[in-house]
């Protein structure tokens, strides 16, 4: 089994497909965010300019009304479409689970374990050559994942990682995850009561070889790429971390067309690399399948979905990943390729409506 895309077989995965396909092509349209707001700051901007909304300041949060009646309102980027039981729901994995299983909602297999049972966890893990991915159970810890395969001879060191990373959390809440590894384009769906309102194809930070230029250099023309966009930026990852995640030689000169990806695994919780909007290529179901797994958390109307899908057109074999109500909603607004989604219209629209009922 490869450890790595860069191995001498360089494995052709869903996501290098994609880039081959839908990204390549349109390489040189990116969108360039030069100001680009929080959150917050996209909530408060379309309350007032585009909704006729007040929003009105309480402790930490705002209190958003129209027409002299509260619609609802905004705490920490959490709104008030958000249920306090499902908010715990998604910080919990394990728990997550437990609410898709009730509502048969597909999701991918994983087991939790507190960093002292590391001897348990490896006497668990799948026989064969069934690889896993690892990483902190906590969506607060956004580091920690190991991003190439693991199997028995390198998991030592992948929960190791994965614990080191844990060390800032309370010692009752260090778990870390071990989840199966599947293929699959990363999808993050947003879904506004019974509607997918945006969808992004996330893809993790890589270079495409030209045949004359090195890892390094492509490397560095990618990230003066980053640096034109204020919101990719932001999260610009340093030179050298990246050549260790390509797990490239830096002067190694990749072929032309061959795709070199930071990272083998999914992980919705770093939200690094680029994304694309794919809100009008969506299949029907897979809308479907993100609506369904909204409504297994009681009290939800407004949230994320990350799901692993196949392709854009095909729902059979997806899985759910989890959910998230906290979503930087900038994503959807500052897309590196695509459509603005102006998400947050949207979630105040369903107040207001709500709120007329």
């Amino acid at each position: 089994m490869p450890d790595s895309i860069t191995d001498a077989a360089h494995t052709k995965s869903l996501a290098t497909s994609f880039i081959t396909d839908s990204i390549t092509p349109q390489r040189h349209s990116r969108n360039i965010w030069q100001n680009p707001q929080n959150t917050v700051d996209i909530f408060l901007e379309d309350a007032r300019s585009r909704r006729r909304i007040i929003a009105k300041k309480v402790t930490t949060g705002f209190r958003f009304i129209r027409g002299g009646k509260t619609i609802g309102g905004l705490d920490s980027g959490i709104t008030t479409l958000v249920s306090h039981q499902a908010l715990r729901a998604s910080r919990r994995p394990q728990v997550m689970r437990h609410y898709f299983a009730a509502s048969d909602v597909p999701c991918l297999p994983a087991d939790t374990y507190h960093v002292s049972q590391f001897t348990v966890a490896q006497r668990n893990l799948p026989t064969g050559d069934m690889p896993v991915v690892v990483r902190p159970a906590s969506p607060r810890v956004r580091s920690g994942a190991t991003t190439t395969l693991v199997q028995r001879e390198n998991f030592t060191d992948a929960w190791e990682t994965a614990a080191q990373a844990c060390h800032a959390l309370k010692p009752l809440e260090r778990f870390i995850e071990i989840q199966e590894y599947r293929q699959g384009l990363q999808l993050r769906i947003y879904v506004v009561g019974e509607e997918a309102v945006a969808a992004l194809v996330r893809i993790p930070f890589h270079v495409v070889g030209d045949g004359l230029l090195t890892i390094r250099e492509l490397v560095e023309n990618e990230l003066q790429e980053w640096r034109k966009c204020n919101y990719l930026s932001r999260r610009e990852p340093t030179l050298p971390d990246v050549i260790t995640r390509l797990g490239s030689i830096p002067d190694d000169v990749p072929l032309p067309g061959e795709v070199r990806l930071e990272s083998q695994v999914s992980d919705f919780g770093r939200g690094e690399g680029i994304s694309i909007d794919v809100t009008d290529q969506l299949d029907a179901e897979l809308a479907e399948l993100a609506v369904d797994t909204m409504w297994a958390f009681p009290g939800l109307a407004a949230t994320a979905v990350d799901i692993l899908a196949p392709s854009l057109e095909n729902s059979s074999d997806a899985v759910v990943v989890g959910i998230d109500p906290t979503a930087d909603l900038g994503e959807f607004l500052y897309p590196t390729f695509g459509r603005s989604r102006r998400v947050t219209l949207r979630i105040l629209d369903h107040m207001i409506a709500t709120a007329r009922r």
